[in-house]
């Protein structure tokens, strides 16, 4: 009984450490536009209709605004209909973004992100030692030695 509870709260320990592992912390502190294009960083945009979206960065051509991501991310496949190109592996879409529908922008926090990344696991291992070691201290008793 004792061990299957124990296995049951390892899967659930690596599987929150591989969890932590994809974790994107953005900043508090939304960013206008330009900010955004200079930085060349990922950024989370947030439309008015408060939908949310990651781009691996923003840019400017010919006067117009496009969020760069994956083809296979959310914000390709939500929005698919404003996809104006790829590139030429497939990899890369090119998204046009109206700038009058968008409310908020965030860049990527790559120290926190990191942190997360690291910290997380690490204290993930740290909890399991300590039931490790309180499960089977529960086993052991302290006392006088037996008399051979």
């Amino acid at each position: 009984m004792k061990t299957s509870v124990f296995f049951r709260f390892l899967a659930t320990a690596i599987a929150m450490s591989i969890l932590f592992q994809s974790c994107k912390v953005y900043h508090k502190q939304n960013v206008t536009i330009n900010e955004a294009v200079s930085s060349e960083k990922k950024v989370r945009v947030v439309l008015l209709n408060n939908e949310k979206y990651a781009f691996c960065k923003l840019i400017y051509k010919q006067e117009q605004l496009y969020g760069i991501t994956k083809i296979n991310s959310a914000a390709a496949t939500s929005l698919d209909t404003l996809m104006v190109g790829c590139t030429l592996d497939g990899k890369i879409a090119k998204i046009k973004l109206n700038e009058h529908t968008i409310k908020e922008i965030y860049l990527y926090n790559k120290t926190l992100s990191r942190v997360i990344s690291i910290a997380g696991p690490i204290v993930i291992a740290v909890i399991i030692v300590g039931v490790i070691i309180g499960t089977s201290s529960n086993n052991m008793s302290i006392g006088p030695m037996p008399l051979i």
